[in-house]
């Protein structure tokens, strides 16, 4: 067997098992919740469509999820007090709400269905603060992702209005108001179906249009979610004849994919071809591609000059030449050091 087979021989179960748990870390978590089925207001047509879609959505996306269908206050503090519990030591977590919502002086509320609002003291009471829900996220140092298709035209905003007067009415509004980012954790990113101040609509289909873009989209391999929500963007003011435009308030640490698709499982589902062992301009098969990355990342693994040329040495032209040929540099003047001290001290590791 030949230097290389040995390696490979050796690295192979330690790669199974890394490939087998690489998703292995990362713990993702998702509230979600549809109120539709209002006692005091208008009942939805969408909104336990919508949450139920999503909730299947990012379970195939790895998500843990908290749903809840048709909740009174009750019934959402106690999911949401349960999901945050919970989210304290996720590294993804994701809100979700279809239903009723409104502003009221700057503050936006999320409303359950049993909400009256006889006057304004009765918001604390009966609806659930947008900035409460992230102050609870804000707790994990995760990346904080929430989505509000909550701007539905509400009739309680109208009736919290007029028992305010004329002085304040105009503090109440259907549409959410702009919202000011929690930087805590890794950031957060805050997704509105409808610009600050306007209303969304529930829409004719099975689901709004809002959550439809982001059902279609939400699951792009491979691609940040900032680009992910301007596709969304995209649908929904087309397929609104441009009457409404989704808004995104972001500030995160950096790109968050949340459907990172690896070299492996990218080449597990394409069609198998046949390439030189020396990674020229064909593509590389799979059983190439696999090779590649096994002796690369065992190169990885030791940290060691001999294997990360015996990578080279196998795939001079390969995907990971360039990432090989620096890490040797990097190594290069330690292992020079080492031999001058003590010629004899510098042996190839395997582990």
């Amino acid at each position: 067997m030949t230097a290389i087979g040995r390696l490979l021989t050796a690295f192979g179960f330690l790669f199974a098992t890394f490939a087998a748990t690489s998703a292995w870390a990362e713990r993702k978590l998702a509230l979600v919740v549809g109120n539709g089925a209002y006692v005091h207001a208008t009942p939805l047509a969408n909104p336990v469509n919508d949450a139920q879609a999503m909730a299947t959505k990012l379970e195939t996306l790895g998500f843990e999820t908290y749903t809840g269908l048709d909740l009174d206050k009750i019934g959402m503090e106690r999911l949401l007090r349960d999901f945050t519990r919970a989210a304290k030591d996720s590294d993804v977590n994701i809100f979700f709400y279809a239903g009723h919502g409104m502003s009221v002086d700057g503050t936006n509320y999320l409303v359950p269905i049993d909400a009256v609002f006889e006057d304004e003291t009765a918001l604390d009471f009966e609806a659930v603060s947008v900035d409460f829900v992230t102050r609870q996220m804000s707790f994990s140092n995760a990346v904080n992702l929430v989505f509000l298709d909550a701007c539905r035209d509400n009739p309680l905003s109208d009736k919290l209005s007029r028992s305010m007067g004329a002085t304040r009415s105009t503090a109440v509004q259907n549409g959410l108001a702009e919202m000011k980012i929690n930087n805590a954790g890794k950031g957060m990113a805050i997704a509105f179906a409808t610009s600050p101040g306007d209303v969304a609509l529930d829409g004719d289909g099975l689901n709004s249009p809002f959550t439809t873009a982001l059902l279609k989209h939400i699951d792009a391999e491979n691609t940040d979610i900032a680009e992910v929500f301007s596709r969304v963007t995209g649908d929904v003011y087309n397929n609104t004849d441009q009457s409404q435009r989704p808004w995104l308030n972001v500030s995160l640490t950096g790109p968050v994919m949340l459907n990172p698709v690896t070299e492996l499982k990218a080449v597990a589902r394409a069609p198998q071809t046949s390439s030189n062992v020396g990674g020229g301009a064909a593509a590389p098969g799979g059983n190439m591609l696999e090779e590649q990355k096994m002796l690369f990342d065992l190169a990885r693994e030791t940290d060691s000059v001999d294997d990360y040329q015996a990578y080279l040495d196998s795939f001079p032209n390969g995907l990971y030449a360039n990432n090989a040929r620096r890490s040797i540099r990097r190594l290069a003047p330690k292992t020079v050091r080492r031999q001058r001290l003590c010629p004899h001290a510098h042996q190839r590791r395997v582990r």
